[in-house]
């Protein structure tokens, strides 16, 4: 009969005593929190979720297995080692940021980053159907919205009767430009529909 309290702890299990996988996990946390510390401190966010990953699955696999390793402290350090790489690979793979680093930007009732992209998308499409649009047309809708222009006065300019007048060439102006952003969002596409 084996002497040592880990390999005893560890048939114990097996046999089907779960207060010995408390004891397990009590004799190998130390390895496996020293195999951890060597790939990240004790402070990151994910630390004891590796050393607590790794005494699960260990237990995990004396069930499955039904036996135990020859040498259960490499064989948990090598576990948690494995689990760390993989850790490290995947915070390669997807950057994160820390939240230390991210709580003034979370709690920031300003600009969204989204909102802020998505209107400087919508500016881009907006000036590329303006520059496409007949300088008439462009410049109308310049004044109109850009200077903020008077309706009166650009009737004036523009030698029309009635302040209706402007309003149609602004509305023949506005859906030309309409029909210019569809052709660049749907490439022609109506509602959906070709």
């Amino acid at each position: 009969m084996n002497s040592d309290p880990l390999d005893q702890n560890i048939a114990s299990y097996i046999a089907g005593d779960d207060p010995a996988g408390a004891r397990i996990c009590r004799g190998l946390e130390p390895a496996i929190r020293t195999e951890v510390r060597r790939f990240f401190r004790a402070s990151d966010t994910d630390y004891d979720d590796i050393v607590q990953d790794t005494l699960l699955h260990l237990l995990a696999y004396l069930r499955r297995t039904g036996r135990g390793p020859d040498r259960p402290i490499a064989f948990a350090v090598t576990m948690a080692g494995n689990r760390c790489r993989n850790l490290y690979r995947w915070r390669q793979r997807r950057p994160t940021v820390e939240l230390d680093q991210a709580t003034a930007w979370i709690t920031d009732e300003g600009d969204d980053p989204l909102e802020r992209l998505a209107a400087s998308e919508q500016e881009g499409l907006i000036r590329t159907a303006l520059s496409r649009m007949p300088a008439a047309c462009r410049e109308l809708l310049l004044a109109i919205y850009s200077d903020e222009r008077p309706m009166e006065e650009l009737q004036r300019e523009a030698g029309l009767g009635t302040v209706q007048g402007i309003h149609y060439r602004k509305y023949a102006c506005l859906k030309k430009l309409g029909q210019l952003l569809n052709e660049s969002l749907f490439g022609g596409q109506e509602n959906g529909k070709r």
